[in-house]
C-alpha cells in the first residue's frame, strides 16, 4: 500500500518510486474515473501511465 500525500490540486499516494494520483476538481471533489500512475525513475525521468476505468 502506498502512503497518502495530500497535495493542493490532487490526491496522491507515493513511495518515491510510484506516485498514484487523482485530480481534484474546482468543487473540491476527487475525479476518480481516470487516475494517473507515475513511475519515478532513478534517472529523474517521470514516466506516466494513464489509467481508464472500464464499465462494470
Amino acid at each position: 500500500m502506498l502512503p497518502y500525500s495530500l497535495r493542493k490540486d490532487y490526491l496522491s499516494f507515493t513511495d518515491r518510486k510510484w506516485d498514484w494520483r487523482y485530480e481534484i476538481n474546482q468543487e473540491g471533489l476527487v475525479k476518480d474515473k481516470n487516475p494517473i500512475l507515475y513511475e519515478l525513475l532513478p534517472s529523474g525521468i517521470i514516466k506516466d501511465h494513464i489509467c481508464q476505468l472500464g464499465k462494470t
